[in-house]
Formats: structure tokens, C-alpha cells, sequence
């Protein structure tokens, strides 16, 4: 995914971090444009939609576990790979308010590089 329209690195940047997106006048070369060229966030390779995690879900499963280690191996494969299920049971284990959740969540997203896929990708 090399271009995005303004609209869609938007959403995506809201939905993922849970912040507003404000155009880096600094970056843009002019004060208040918007656009993806103004996001301080790469966008190849960041941005791994759910889908991608979902699908691979077996080989992201030790990030996962990495990322929140009171899951358990059980709660990991009941998740298998759903976004909402995951909320859940982070939730459940950790006593936390679902928008705290919802934000680990978009963060470690935005940590998911080619190189979490690339082992399984190769040799499928």
C-alpha cells in the first residue's frame, strides 16, 4: 500500500492511535496542508491492516504474547486473530477500561512490520 488519499490515512491514523490527525506544517512545506505526505508516521510497512494479522494470526501469536503476557496460550487461540475477542480478553486479564485497551491495541498495530510476516509468507 504506497498512496493513500487524505481521507483514508486519516481514518486510519484516527482509528489506529485513538488521536486526531494534525498536518505537520514542518514536513508539508507549508502550514496547514494535509495530506499523507504531511503524517510523521511511515506509511510502508507500519500500517499492517487487521486482515493481514488475522490471517496470519499463528505467527503473530508470540507477539501477542510478548505484548501481553498474562494471556494465556488458551485465551490466544479462542482470540484467533479476532480484534474484538483480543479487546476481551486483555480486558478480562488486566482489569482494564476498554479505550485503554482499544489503544495498546492500535499501538501494537502500528508496530507490525513486513518482518512479522515474511518467515510464513516465504515459504507459503
Amino acid at each position: 500500500m504506497r498512496f493513500r488519499t487524505d481521507r483514508v490515512a486519516h481514518r486510519a491514523y484516527v482509528e489506529l492511535t485513538g488521536r486526531e490527525w494534525r498536518p505537520d506544517p514542518v514536513s508539508s512545506g507549508k502550514a496547514g496542508v494535509s495530506g499523507p505526505w504531511a503524517l510523521k508516521l511511515p506509511m510502508k510497512g507500519i500500517h499492517m491492516n487487521w486482515d493481514r494479522i488475522q490471517g496470519n494470526w499463528k505467527q503473530v501469536v508470540g507477539k501477542a504474547k510478548a505484548q501481553w503476557g498474562k494471556l494465556t496460550d488458551d485465551d490466544l487461540d479462542v482470540v484467533a486473530g479476532r480484534r474484538e475477542q483480543l479487546a476481551g480478553k486483555i480486558q478480562e486479564r488486566y482489569g482494564i477500561a476498554k479505550d485503554e485497551v482499544d489503544k495498546q491495541i492500535a499501538d501494537w498495530e502500528l508496530k507490525a512490520t513486513d518482518a512479522w510476516f515474511v518467515k510464513d509468507e516465504e515459504h507459503g
